[in-house]
C-alpha cells in the first residue's frame, strides 16, 4: 500500500486550497480526497477525520506505481505542537510545502473562517485577539471550537508567527525537503508557482491552461 511522501502542511489562509487542486490534478501525482485527514495532530482528537493508522493509510490505497508524488494536506501541522516530528517519524525523506502570507491579512481571515464555520464566538477579531493568551491555557475557547477545529487555530496571536514557525519546519527537515510559497506569487504568478512546485518535487513539467483560486 502506497505511503504518502508529501504534505501541504498550511499555513492556513495562506493558498493552500489551490495548491492541493493543482496538484491532484497532476498525472504523476495522488493526493487523498480527504484533503485534511488532520492524522499527525494528535493532541485534539474531536475534530479529526482520521484517527487510525489503518484508515489513515487507506486513503492512498488507489495510489499506482505512475505516481511518484502521494500527499496529503493538512494545515495544522505547521502549528500543531508535535505534529511536524511526528510526520518526520513517518516518512522521513518526505517533501514538506509551506504557503505563508502577510500576517496582517492571513490572521483576520482566519478569524473570519472561524465564524463562517461557526467556530469562534468572539463578537470581533479585536475581542478573540485579546483572548490568544487565555485560550493557550486552554480557557475562554469558543464553545463549538473544541469539537471541530484544532484549538491552536483559535490562538491567533500564535497563528501569526509565521516565520518561526517556518523556521521550526527546516530544523525538523533537512531544508532541501522544505519549499515555501508566498500568497502574494499565487495571485500575480500561479504558472511560475506550480512550475517551481513541479520541480521540486521532481515530476515532469505539466502546464494548465488556467488557474482557479480555491477558497
Amino acid at each position: 500500500m502506497a505511503r504518502p511522501n508529501c504534505f501541504i502542511v498550511g499555513a492556513p489562509k495562506c493558498g493552500t486550497t489551490s495548491l492541493y487542486n493543482w496538484l491532484k490534478d497532476h498525472p504523476q501525482v495522488f493526493f487523498s480526497s480527504t484533503k485534511e485527514p488532520h492524522f499527525f495532530t494528535q493532541e485534539t482528537r474531536s475534530f479529526r477525520p482520521v484517527t487510525r493508522l489503518d484508515d489513515y493509510l487507506r486513503l492512498f490505497q488507489e495510489a499506482g506505481p505512475g505516481h511518484r508524488v502521494v500527499g496529503e494536506g493538512s494545515t495544522t501541522y505547521l502549528h500543531s505542537p508535535g505534529a511536524l516530528e511526528r510526520v518526520r517519524d513517518f516518512a522521513p525523506e518526505a517533501k514538506i510545502l509551506v504557503s505563508v502570507r502577510n500576517p496582517l491579512e492571513m490572521v483576520p481571515s482566519m478569524y473570519e473562517h472561524n465564524v463562517f464555520h461557526l467556530t469562534e464566538d468572539a463578537g470581533d477579531f479585536e475581542e478573540a485577539w485579546r483572548l490568544s493568551p487565555e485560550r493557550r491555557q486552554g480557557r475562554r475557547m469558543p464553545v463549538s471550537a473544541s469539537q471541530k477545529i484544532d484549538p491552536v487555530q483559535a490562538d491567533y496571536q500564535l497563528m501569526g508567527l509565521l516565520g518561526s514557525r517556518v523556521e521550526h519546519a527546516m530544523a525538523v527537515f533537512p531544508k532541501e525537503q522544505v519549499h515555501v510559497v508566498v500568497f502574494d506569487d499565487i495571485r500575480a504568478d500561479p504558472a511560475g508557482v506550480d512550475s517551481r512546485i513541479q520541480e521540486f518535487l521532481g515530476l515532469d513539467l505539466v502546464e494548465r491552461p488556467t488557474y482557479d483560486s480555491r477558497n
